[in-house]
């Protein structure tokens, strides 16, 4: 559950602002439909190789899968 107009995306960006950092600074990685938004949000979002196709399709690099160590 959360709260509506709340995603990872939306944490990323008030924790940038809140460091006093810009979004080009940022990377994140991913691997469900919930970290869509979050992976279009940041400078380098990087899907994890058993991700969701939604998310692969999205982000701008794919990595190994979590169990061979993708990060």
């Amino acid at each position: 559950l959360t709260l509506k107009g709340v995603s990872k995306a939306v944490g990323i960006e008030k924790l940038v602002e809140r460091i006093n950092r810009n979004i080009d600074d940022t990377i994140a990685f991913g691997d469900g439909r919930n970290d869509i938004e979050m992976l279009e949000t940041v400078k380098i979002g990087v899907a994890m190789g058993n991700a969701v196709d939604e998310a692969k399709a999205v982000a701008n690099y794919e990595t190994d899968r979590i169990e061979n160590d993708g990060i």
